[in-house]
């Protein structure tokens, strides 16, 4: 019977998980789902995380233990070209006159530089903003789920597959029909309680992780 373990919940899925869950209490992220001759073990992911938490609990090990292979969202040592921003309209052309003073209000707080932020385009400005809220909070890409369980498939001669390519992601993202406007406004309207809903996404997948 082939196993696979799956991390097959996105970056952007889970957060706008948390952002419904947010009243709920935290319940694992590991699922097993079996259908004939084959098993498939399912874990909700999140690409950022803090040093003092460790994915590998013993229901994870169990289930790499078993698997013939590791498929994540994308792996993560794929080397990645950002489109020509040149091209595209700046954050400035695209928002109006009080989101300009709401983005600016938010790079004083950030010490992030309002004026290089107006002149990239706005899905760059969302990219960047949403890096700053978990970096502020501790969180890094070393210590993300997908990075400790492709490090230990390394060591354990897993083979680990993607189901797409980071630079699909970033294509994706970048050539959106409105430049990524919706997605940096949002990321706006969202900012005074950003902390609460990330915070709520990392201690929902701590159940199946443990604390060094």
């Amino acid at each position: 019977m082939r196993k696979f373990i799956n991390t097959c919940v996105t970056f952007g899925l889970s957060l706008l998980l948390a952002s419904f869950t947010s009243h709920l209490s935290a319940q694992p992220l590991l699922w097993k789902a079996e259908v004939p001759n084959q098993t498939l073990y399912l874990m909700g992911t999140v690409h950022l995380g803090s040093p003092e938490i460790s994915t590998m609990s013993k229901p994870v090990l169990n289930a790499l233990n078993q698997a013939d292979a590791l498929i994540v969202e994308a792996k993560l040592d794929e080397p990645i070209t950002f489109p020509d921003s040149n091209s595209q309209p700046t954050t400035r052309s695209s928002l109006s006159p009080d989101e300009i003073n709401q983005l600016e209000s938010i790079a004083s707080v950030t010490k992030l530089s309002a004026k290089q932020l107006l002149s990239l385009p706005p899905w760059q400005v969302a990219l960047t903003l949403q890096q700053w809220q978990f970096a502020s909070l501790g969180f890094k890409a070393e210590y993300g789920v997908e990075a400790q369980l492709m490090a230990w498939a390394e060591v354990n001669n897993l083979s680990t597959l993607g189901l797409e390519s980071l630079q699909f992601q970033i294509d994706l993202i970048a050539k959106q029909p409105d430049n990524g406007l919706d997605m940096l406004k949002q990321t706006m309207n969202e900012w005074a309680n950003s902390q609460t809903s990330i915070r709520c996404l990392i201690d929902s997948c701590k159940p199946v992780m443990k604390i060094i």
